[in-house]
């Protein structure tokens, strides 16, 4: 999830809430959105999101897994 945040008084605004990502329906309950990092653009201003969903190929073989980059526009 990404949320605007207002400094004063600290607040979450809710109307900005945005899930990034977020299990399927045919993902496994046990799939598990991990070790994310990000950084915001320079020139864009985006927020780049980079995460790896384990167990998302097998429960059982869980560290094999794709890394996922993801960009949501700020506004």
């Amino acid at each position: 999830m990404i949320v605007e945040v207002q400094e004063e008084p600290f607040a979450l605004k809710r109307d900005t809430i945005f899930a990034v990502d977020e299990r399927n329906f045919n993902d496994s309950p046990r799939v598990q959105m991990s070790n994310f990092r990000f950084y915001q653009d320079r020139e864009s201003g985006d927020v780049v999101i980079f995460l790896t969903r384990y167990g998302e190929f097998s429960e059982k073989e869980w560290m094999l897994a794709d890394y996922y980059r993801y960009r949501v526009q700020m506004p």
